[in-house]
């Protein structure tokens, strides 16, 4: 991890407010520093740049979202750091005023990003590849949705255990097609059944974590402006919109059935177990 910061610092102009943040971030990441130390100090660069601070605090949220993407054990040291530099003022400062649209931004960038893998992706070691990231990504969403920041990153929950757990097998390579005809790949290296285990993997992960959370505020989660793409009806669910019980019994009868098919990695298998029976415990409470 700290070879990847040096290396991020080098793409970075001097006295660029980036390049300091990188070794602020690698601090806070092998707990050299606090939250609020990293906070303030992140701020101050952004303050002090040459630049705008609005372009600074945007390429900042850029880098912290870089970073959980490709490290996982990153997740809970940026989660605290967003909070320490949330209560910063002026509210919004330059940083916390990037986070949700950058947020989306990146999660809708991975998420096109899953479908294409170059053969040496292959070979890379973990967590490196883009399905990879695409999960990594998702497990930094529900914690940070999980822990009290902001509900309203649970629509991000939704949106990928309606996509993964409701769409037939027929979609889904459709659909993979779909997202290279506009792209320079000709091939990916990985093929829709492949790409359903990583799937599987953020659904269940969405479950684990913050399934409980999800399940006991149902529909509030969304907040307003939601109620078109909460209607969507999908090849598997034509019920009420948005988070009723029977889609969560739908959801979890869908994780029992890929438990066992044998196109589904075996531990991805016990993963979709392991959140079927979650949810078969939360709705009994």
């Amino acid at each position: 991890m700290d070879q990847w910061f040096i290396q991020k610092a080098s793409f970075s102009r001097p006295n660029f407010a980036r390049q300091k943040c990188n070794r602020i971030l690698a601090d806070l990441v092998s707990n050299d520093t606090s939250p609020a130390s990293a906070a303030e100090a992140i701020l101050d660069s952004v303050g002090m740049s040459s630049s705008k601070p609005e372009d600074e605090g945007f390429d900042v949220v850029r880098l912290l979202l870089e970073t959980v993407a490709e490290f996982s054990e990153s997740h809970d040291a940026i989660i605290k750091l967003l909070f320490a530099i949330r209560d910063i003022p002026p509210s919004p400062n330059p940083v916390y005023n990037y986070l949700a649209s950058i947020h989306r931004e990146d999660y809708d960038g991975l998420s096109g990003l899953r479908y294409l893998w170059n053969p040496e992706d292959k070979q890379a070691p973990t967590p490196t590849t883009p399905g990879d990231r695409w999960v990594s990504y998702n497990v930094f969403t529900v914690k940070l949705a999980k822990s009290g920041f902001d509900n309203g990153y649970f629509i991000f929950g939704f949106f990928c255990l309606r996509q993964t757990l409701e769409t037939s097998r027929q979609s889904r390579e459709l659909d993979f097609d779909k997202h290279l005809r506009p792209t320079s790949f000709k091939h990916s290296a990985i093929n829709a059944e492949e790409l359903m285990s990583y799937d599987l993997v953020v659904a269940a992960k969405w479950v684990l974590v913050g399934g409980l959370d999800m399940y006991r505020r149902g529909n509030t989660v969304f907040g307003k402006g939601w109620e078109r793409g909460l209607a969507v009806k999908t090849d598997l669910w034509d019920g009420e919109p948005g988070l009723s019980r029977g889609r969560w019994l739908l959801w979890q009868s869908r994780f029992d059935h890929f438990a066992d098919q044998p196109h589904v990695r075996e531990e991805v298998g016990a993963l979709s177990k392991e959140a079927s029976i979650a949810i078969g415990e939360f709705m009994i409470e």
